[in-house]
């Protein structure tokens, strides 16, 4: 028994280490260097005043990178949220009456 586990320590470890490697893949990882394959983000500009907003930008594209540069030129703390869509829902339709 102690010849057959030896055999089968020596035939399949080499065996092994020969085939794990060769699962990883590619090296080359496209999330190694995101700049090569994303464009640079586009900037922005979003200004906050007491009783307005204003952007630069007001069209924006699915898939396209944006980086919001936000600045505050009111009298008082302002905040800007950026959340998806609302959907159509009971909830909606109370804010909408």
């Amino acid at each position: 028994m102690k010849g057959l586990s030896r055999v089968l320590l020596f035939a399949v470890m080499p065996s092994l280490a020969v085939l794990l490697p060769a699962c990883g893949g590619s090296t080359a990882s496209p999330t190694a260097n995101p700049s090569a394959t994303r464009p640079a983000p586009m900037a922005v500009t979003v200004t906050l005043t007491d009783f307005k907003i204003a952007s630069d930008l007001t069209q924006f594209k699915v898939g396209v990178p944006y980086h919001f540069v936000v600045v505050n030129k009111g009298a008082t703390e302002h905040e800007l949220m950026i959340a998806p869509p609302m959907t159509a829902g009971p909830f909606v339709f109370s804010l909408l009456q």
